[in-house]
Parts: structure tokens; sequence; C-alpha cells
């Protein structure tokens, strides 16, 4: 989706040639959908003839990409409608949140590095109020992980999906992860938790430089 170039139809822009870029200042009307339970949607659309399919008419639009898009999803609008009337999906606002998440975390992932034949990106956790939240909770359970004398987390990105990477230095030839870590729910700070990832390689590369969340 982040790369996906989408049609969005607007009206009252004079001068407006069919994909072309709106000038800053200029005010945008933007036709929406009335659901039967009163929720009011924007239809957007992935082609043009998806477009003169559903106003049967000729419609302004607004190409970009789908990021771009989602700013316009304001408090009164309960989120996308994709080619509304064919083979239309729902795109709701909760989606749009989780992945703007997704794409703000992908793009802390500067550290591209190649660990056993895989891709992968590493970044920096933001500082924000989650950090905080969600480092006091691996501590809590990191006390219980024998062995363990430091530990950090990092962003990790690979194709399609963003996770916390927990590197734990550790005394032990054999990290046995308790309960108590498995256990966590990460979901509500967007991204997913990878509880155990074996390299075969080093990797202390990734934490070089960095200072440990957790120390025994």
């Amino acid at each position: 989706m982040q790369r996906s170039n989408l049609f969005l139809p607007v009206r009252g822009i004079e001068n407006l040639e069919d994909g072309s870029p709106v000038k800053a200042g200029s005010k945008v009307s933007i036709p929406f959908i009335v659901k039967k339970d009163g929720s009011k949607w924007i239809p957007i659309f992935t082609d043009g003839l998806a477009v003169a399919d559903a106003f049967h008419q000729n419609q302004q639009v607004i190409m970009d990409n789908f990021p771009s898009h989602c700013n316009v999803v304001t408090e009164q609008y309960s989120g996308f409608i994709i080619n509304p009337g064919r083979g239309q999906m729902d795109f709701p606002k909760q989606w749009i949140a989780a992945a703007q998440n997704y794409w703000k975390k992908k793009n802390l992932c500067t550290q591209e590095v190649d660990v056993d034949g895989r891709k992968l990106r590493f970044g920096d956790l933001e500082q924000s109020s989650n950090t905080d939240e969600v480092t006091e909770l691996l501590s809590n359970a990191m006390t219980k992980i024998k062995g363990a004398r430091s530990a950090y987390l990092r962003y990790m990105w690979q194709p399609f999906a963003i996770s916390y990477v927990l590197v734990i230095d550790t005394t032990e030839d054999e990290l046995i992860i308790p309960e108590e870590l498995r256990q966590i729910n990460f979901s509500k700070f967007g991204v997913a938790f990878l509880d155990s990832v074996k390299f075969k390689s080093d990797i202390s590369y990734i934490t070089e430089g960095k200072e440990p969340f957790w120390k025994a």
C-alpha cells in the first residue's frame, strides 16, 4: 500500500489536470459516501476505469501515493472505501493508523545488514511513552532469565514485518525464554514481538555503541 498510487476524486479546483498535484493553499472539496449507520467514507480508486464506473461522468482526480492520501481522513470520516461499486473494500481509520505506525517504524530502520543470508534492517526505538512501557515490561521478565547479564532492544524490519528484536547477553549456552516474557502482549505498540530468533553469526554489531535498557 505504501507504494501504491491511487486516484482521489476532488471537486471545485480550477485548471486541474487529472493526476496533477494541487497547489499549496488550494481549497479542495472531496466527495464522500454516507453509509446506513451515518458514517462518512472517502472513495478512492485504483485506476481511471474504476473512477468512470463510479461517477459516470468526467471527474477530477488527484493521483498520489496512499500515505499522502491518508492525510485527508480527518475526524469526521471513518476511512476509505476502495473502488466503491466494483469489488469495493473498506479501509477503516484504525487500519490507516496501523499502516502509518508501520511506515514510521520502518523508516527508523536504517542499518541494513546481511544476517545468515537474510537482508535485515535495524533501527533505534523512538523516544516515546511506549518505549518506557515496553522496556519496563521486559525488565520485569528479564529477572527470570537464568544467566542474563544485560539486554538491548531495537527495531528489526524484514519484508512485511516490523518487530522488536531483543538481544540478550548471557552466560548460559542455551537461552530459556520464561513464560512471563512469552505472555507479554505487544500488539498495542504496533509491532509484533519476536520472542525467539537464533542467528548463527555474530551480531554484536547490532548493539555496538548502544546502551542496554536492562542490567543484572
